[in-house]
């Protein structure tokens, strides 16, 4: 089965001959469809006959939990582009089945595959594409509803993400009367600027002549039917660096929600220069992880039934574009967001201006920035501009040192503040960091009655971690600041707090663990000393005069309280290599 990808400089026209109508076996139109390679069709799963069920409508009826498997129903397919083309029969593929599930209102899913009972020629599937689903852009449908059995177009604009759990990307119809509507279930959605099929309807409002539909953005869909990205042209929207190690849990839960709040809230414009330390950082791996939640493809399914902690789950469909620049020119930065807005960027053309000059709106996450080939140039030449034409930038430094850094954060004071940094939010954190503080102080006084109680056993017990109430003094000089005035000063101070009693609880857990490895090596001597006097009596050793002065050098030190651990492992060592000697039939003379 060949995929067929399309570079960016190759524009399709919205008029393709990859429409499709779908029917039932008696003729009766049920929805359209889009055809993808040579032979199979996209569309929606509730367009498709299910045995024993009512008959399908935009409205979407209620799922049945019994549908896990895809029906055996065979439907008929119209390539309405090609009158002359007879009707192909169809039928759904195996694992490309995706039902709505959940309750009525929360039915997330309805993607069906369909694969043809013959090949068409190249190149009549449609262009489908990973895009940014951005505010105001206009697209058109070709559907086939009651009166119109030959097909007609409707235009709309993007109003944002809605639906159930948020898949679901609203439009608003651009002429009165001229709107989706049943039989336009999974039509195309094509985006008129650049030709290409960025998604499928699935659904309208029903009531009065509103003029709302909903379609399934093709990052969505792929998510639910992975096969379909044979056919899909653009990179993923988050790089492959990023999207490497997610895990479901976080070690910094604050700023997992910090970071999940700034993706649903934050304003056109605004900016969040974050320092991620390493990247291997638990700042950095928070990064990655709500870059991977808030995309659409690479979002895992469980997100939406799983408990997860609360508040840290950015809402899908947040983040448009995650990039790794490290070590990337600014020509290649550029040339990714080109891809990913579908501007055509072949190597001899400009881009770096194109890019800038008009792009969508978008969420987009830089992190590295630092590490980018030339890093001043990058943050002038194309993050500044994109975020005075009012896209939404999260900047990832590795150091709190890095020139860029304070020019970064110089933006801000010329843009909106992210959520996290209004008044309202500081002083909310302000109460969290409280409640941590508390809990950093709790831990402190559990592990030093830990440690108190390993040193009365084991000597050179390390001194402990004690940041408490340092930053106690720091919270109470972020208590009395003067939010409005110092909202410049408070939230970046605020933020590295916050880290800081992540790190601090860190290290508390760290320390516990060596305190419990101490004392495990006690008992490993104890254990090696026990078994060699055993090995020495199993060789008739047992009163030998050499091997029990040695034997009682050992068990005196690893007796005593506190135990010198460093005396006792060279002690029990010299005990280990006598008896060896002796079982092995050496003189025994001399220890070593």
């Amino acid at each position: 089965m060949g995929a067929e990808h399309r570079g960016a400089a190759d524009r399709p026209g919205p008029d393709g001959p990859w429409r499709v109508r779908v029917r039932d076996e008696d003729g009766v139109i049920l929805g359209a469809g889009v055809l993808v390679g040579t032979g199979h069709v996209l569309t929606c799963a509730h367009v498709i006959p299910v045995a024993g069920e009512p008959a399908p409508s935009d409205a979407r009826s209620a799922p049945s939990d019994a549908r896990a498997t895809p029906p055996d129903t065979r439907v008929l397919v119209d390539l309405v582009c090609l009158p002359d083309s007879p009707t192909a029969h169809a039928r759904v593929l195996d694992d490309c089945w995706a039902p709505p599930e959940g309750e009525k209102g929360e039915e997330r899913g309805d993607v069906a595959l369909l694969v043809l009972d013959r090949h068409l020629p190249d190149g009549m599937g449609a262009p489908l594409r990973r895009l940014p689903v951005s505010l105001g852009r206009e697209v058109r449908s070709y559907g086939f509803p009651d009166g119109a059995p030959a097909g007609m177009w409707a235009r709309a604009t993007v109003a944002g993400s809605s639906g159930p759990g948020g898949e679901w990307v609203q439009m608003d119809a651009l002429v009165r009367g001229n709107r989706p509507r049943r039989g336009f279930s999974g039509a195309a959605v094509v985006d008129q600027a650049t030709g290409y099929v960025i998604g499928m309807m699935v659904s309208e409002f029903t009531e009065g002549d509103a003029g709302v539909s909903w379609m399934l953005p093709i990052e969505t869909i792929v998510a639910y039917v992975p096969l379909v990205s044979e056919w899909v042209g653009g990179d993923v929207a988050v790089d492959p660096t990023l999207a490497r190690d997610f895990d479901s849990w976080s070690q910094d839960v604050g700023f997992a929600r910090q970071i999940a709040e700034w993706f649903a809230r934050a304003v056109r414009g605004s900016v969040w220069p974050v320092v991620t330390g390493g990247a291997d950082s638990a700042v950095a791996a928070n990064l990655r992880r709500a870059a991977v939640l808030g995309s659409r493809e690479l979002r895992p399914p469980a997100v939406g039934r799983a408990p997860w902690p609360e508040g840290t789950v950015p809402p899908v469909g947040s983040v448009d574009l995650a990039m790794d620049v490290s070590h990337r020119t600014v020509e290649e930065v550029a040339r990714r967001i080109a891809d990913r807005i579908g501007l055509p960027a072949d190597e001899e053309t400009e881009v770096v201006g194109r890019v800038r000059n008009d792009p969508p709106l978008m969420t987009v996450v830089v992190d590295g920035v630092d590490q980018a080939e030339r890093p001043e140039e990058l943050i002038s030449e194309v993050l500044r501009p994109l975020a005075d034409r009012g896209l939404r930038l999260v900047l990832g430094f590795r150091s709190e040192s890095s020139p860029g850094l304070s020019v970064a954060r110089s933006w801000q004071s010329s843009h909106p503040p992210a959520p996290g940094d209004d008044t309202a939010s500081l002083r909310r954190r302000l109460d969290e960091l409280e409640q941590r503080l508390a809990e950093l102080a709790e831990r402190e006084d559990e592990v030093r009655r830990r440690r108190d109680h390993v040193a009365t056993r084991v000597t050179a017990v390390p001194a402990m971690p004690e940041r408490a109430s340092r930053l106690r003094m720091r919270w109470g000089s972020l208590r009395v600041a003067d939010l409005d005035r110092d909202r410049e000063w408070v939230a970046p101070e605020l933020r590295e707090c916050e880290r800081s009693v992540s790190r601090a609880l860190a290290r508390l857990a760290s320390f516990e663990g060596r305190l419990d490895r101490l004392l495990d090596r006690r008992r490993e001597l104890r254990g090696l000393l026990a078994a060699y006097q055993a090995r020495a009596a199993d060789h008739g050793l047992a009163e030998d005069d050499e091997l029990d002065d040695a034997y009682r050098a050992a068990h005196a030190t690893l007796w005593t309280a506190p135990c010198d651990l460093i005396a006792a492992a060279d002690r029990v060592a010299r005990y280990q290599r006598a008896v060896r000697r002796r079982i092995e039939g050496g003189s025994g003379g001399g220890w070593r």
